[in-house]
């Protein structure tokens, strides 16, 4: 019996070749230009200059009646501490000189409510240019008994309100008078006058006057 021939295996055609890199091609544009030393920054428009902060506006003269308070002089404006135990009478001196002054029409001396404001005898002298009001919406009270009274200061009163025409008393607060210890003095007559004082009602307000 005659064999076939054997047949030798087939080989795998070789692979073919890879086609050779090629140098990437260079864009027809014009490349761009390195910056040199000469080169100018571009120019850019000046940045808007910034308003000035104003200031705060200014406290209120103590004195003067166009402030910010208007036609109202307060003691504490004028120095007044209303502690109690200071003493305030220059400070209530000033506030009425500035308030019977002013050209307002309608000045308020205001003793505001949250002191307690010491006052020696003092005269609250007129004419004013316009009718004040004294204005007591806190405490006012003299020295405590004689022995704190200044020695320069009068003993006939308290306070005095002289000439001061078309002036009105008004608030809410209170005249401390603290006379407990000068009611003890004896009310005797002496060469000039007589330290026991009184308490004599003018429509509705009290102040002080001597006996003789």
């Amino acid at each position: 019996m005659v064999k076939p021939p054997r047949l030798a295996p087939a080989k795998p055609p070789a692979p073919s070749p890879l086609p050779a890199a090629q140098p990437p091609r260079c864009s027809t544009a014009n490349p761009p230009v390195a910056p040199t030393a000469s080169a100018k920054p571009p120019a850019y428009p000046p940045a808007a200059a910034s308003k000035p902060i104003p200031p705060p506006p200014l406290p209120p003269a103590a004195n003067n009646s166009s402030s910010a308070w208007g036609n109202v002089f307060d003691v504490r404006a004028f120095g007044a501490s209303g502690s109690g135990s200071g003493n305030d009478t220059r400070a209530l001196r000033a506030a009425w000189k500035a308030a019977c002054s002013s050209n307002s029409t309608t000045p308020t001396l205001l003793v505001p409510s949250d002191g307690v404001f010491t006052i020696s005898s003092t005269i609250f002298a007129g004419p004013c240019k316009s009718a004040v009001t004294f204005q007591i919406d806190g405490v006012l009270m003299p020295p405590d008994g004689p022995a704190s009274w200044p020695a320069s200061d009068s003993r006939k009163q308290w306070i005095v309100f002289y000439k001061a025409n078309g002036m009105t008393l008004a608030g809410e607060g209170t005249i401390e008078g603290n006379g407990e210890e000068w009611w003890d003095l004896p009310c005797k007559p002496h060469r000039v006058r007589t330290y026991c004082p009184w308490l004599h009602p003018v429509r509705g307000i009290c102040s002080w006057y001597d006996s003789s």
